[in-house]
């Protein structure tokens, strides 16, 4: 298989993946790994350089940015250490 076919339907299945989950924040970590076998902060890394093109036919502006806007929050998310319970002793 030619590598540039590869990349475009990776491509292709991610846009639709985002899109799926738009309404939702974008998908759970056990979701994008089962989908491509991909931690979390690779995946929306990946994804923000497909957002960083034109939006495909189908997809208009408005729902692009909040691809996008969607997209970048969950990096600045996955970046932050985790969270310790203040209540532990």
């Amino acid at each position: 298989m030619d590598n540039t076919f590869r990349k475009s339907m990776d491509g292709d299945d991610m846009l639709a993946f985002a899109l799926r989950w738009l309404p939702f924040g974008g998908g759970d970590p056990e979701d994008i790994w089962i989908a491509f076998g991909l931690s979390e902060r690779v995946y929306f890394h990946r994804l923000q350089m497909l957002l960083d093109g034109e939006p495909p036919p189908g997809i208009d502006d408005s729902t692009w940015l909040r691809m996008k806007r969607s997209c970048s929050e969950r990096l600045i998310a996955s970046t932050r250490p985790p969270a310790t319970d203040l209540h532990q002793p």
